[in-house]
């Protein structure tokens, strides 16, 4: 029950929070998904090994984005084994560290978890990075990292703030933060 206060909650916020913004729904029936992103965002979809990408993005700036990989992974069929299997190891700071530290020059894991996306356990955290980009210079971003499984699928979903002002990053994400959050509750597996 109180799953589902959460959720009413959550959805009642994100409709407030874009109250001048229509959302519209993604719903992919290959991967048997959906969620709500707002109108004035801009969506891609491309192909991943064994996957699809699907990507939301504003256009302001800092950019506002999340982002869906889902990707086949036929051995795993059961939501029991996938519950006992997270539950029994989660993922550490260090664990995180060590997923994201390839693509980063500077990385800082601020909160790991394990939380409920869509009724499904999930690993999730917070970090921030900083990459050198060509014609940009630093490129600061911070985000709500989360990786689960579902029977026949592994799922990363990522919603970020990125810019060149690490101050504008974090004030952005301060503000946004919920509203990231909030597109993320609106993800619904069939």
């Amino acid at each position: 029950m109180r799953f589902i206060l959460v959720m009413i909650t959550l959805i009642i916020f994100i409709t407030m929070s874009y109250a001048d913004t229509k959302l519209i729904k993604h719903e992919d029936n290959e991967f048997g998904y959906s969620f709500l992103y707002p109108s004035d965002w801009t969506k891609k979809t491309k192909p991943v090994p064994s996957g699809k990408l699907v990507i939301v993005y504003s256009k302001t700036t800092p950019k506002l984005t999340c982002q869906v990989v889902a990707t086949k992974l036929d051995y795993i069929n059961s939501v029991d084994f996938i519950t006992d299997y997270t539950k029994k190891n989660p993922l550490t700071k260090q664990s995180w560290y060590e997923r994201f530290k390839p693509t980063s020059e500077v990385l800082n894991i601020i909160q790991n978890k394990q939380v409920m996306i869509a009724g499904i356990i999930a690993e999730q955290a917070v970090f921030e990075n900083t990459n050198s980009v060509p014609h940009y210079g630093k490129l600061y971003g911070k985000y709500l990292a989360n990786f689960m499984n579902t029977p026949g699928k592994t799922w990363n979903i990522m919603c970020s703030v990125m810019g060149i002002s690490k101050e504008k990053v974090t004030n952005s994400y301060s503000l946004n933060g919920s509203r990231l959050k909030g597109i993320l509750s609106t993800l619904k597996f069939n």
